[in-house]
């Protein structure tokens, strides 16, 4: 099992947003509860001195060992892997912002099993389609919703280490396979054994660790990114096919 530290990196954290994800995790805890749980496992004293602070703090750590004992404190019981769940579903909706067609598939919408690159820049305009809007849709509410999948994902990034330029050699679909083949254990104590890991759902995790994207002219279904080699072979040993 792997020991790894997740961080979440958002330019922008929109705190209506993330607000939002904490509702859907916590649904029986009071909403000012949420938020004041929230603070103390990001490391602040309270959710005003969050607030505050976010705006100059775009890496943060979620310890939801310590959100959940202070809402223990508070007479509340919840699931500690919940505070990364909320981070997990912000993080989502912030990337899927800056990359429009970024879905549970990849960065590319696929219909009837194949990317639809007549689609991207050629004959005509995606917007113009109505197969490709409603797929796109429907892609994206599935990658807002994988959670458990992109916390999995951002897990993986953290053991890896940046590089200047692209890895060529490995993309997001090689990487999604080997993120849902390791085990994990989080600094806060929460394991994370094997699990599927949609491709969109490795994307988000590796924006969200803070990696650079690459991809094609029109967009690739299975970009890259600046990840070390060496970090990716190193993991790769811990790959549980191969036990």
């Amino acid at each position: 099992m792997l020991n790894a530290c997740p961080q979440y990196h958002l330019p922008s954290l929109d705190i209506e947003v993330f607000k939002t994800s904490l509702s859907l995790h916590l649904r029986s805890v009071p909403p000012s509860l949420r938020v004041e749980a929230a603070a103390r496992g990001l490391g602040y004293q309270t959710y005003n001195g969050f607030r505050a602070a976010v705006a100059e703090n775009t890496v943060l750590s979620m310890n939801a060992e310590a959100a959940t004992q202070w809402l223990k404190e508070q007479g509340h019981e919840c699931d500690p892997v919940s505070f990364h769940k909320s981070m997990c579903r912000t993080s989502a909706h912030y990337y899927m912002n800056e990359w429009p067609d970024l879905n549970a598939n990849g960065l590319m919408v696929v219909i009837d099993g194949h990317v639809a690159h007549w689609l991207y820049g050629q004959r005509q305009s995606p917007w113009n389609d109505e197969r490709f809007l409603q797929k796109r849709e429907n892609s994206r509410s599935e990658l807002l919703k994988a959670e458990s999948e992109i916390l999995r994902a951002v897990a993986m990034c953290s053991l890896i280490s940046p590089i200047k330029g692209e890895c060529s050699v490995f993309g997001s679909y090689g990487a999604k396979h080997l993120a849902e083949n390791l085990e994990y254990r989080l600094a806060d104590g929460i394991q994370l054994s094997t699990s599927y890991v949609c491709n969109g759902a490795l994307i988000v995790g590796a924006l969200t660790s803070g990696f650079r994207l690459f991809k094609g002219h029109y967009g690739d279904l299975n970009p890259s990114f600046n990840m070390s080699a060496k970090s990716i072979r190193y993991l790769q040993k811990f790959d549980q096919r191969q036990h």
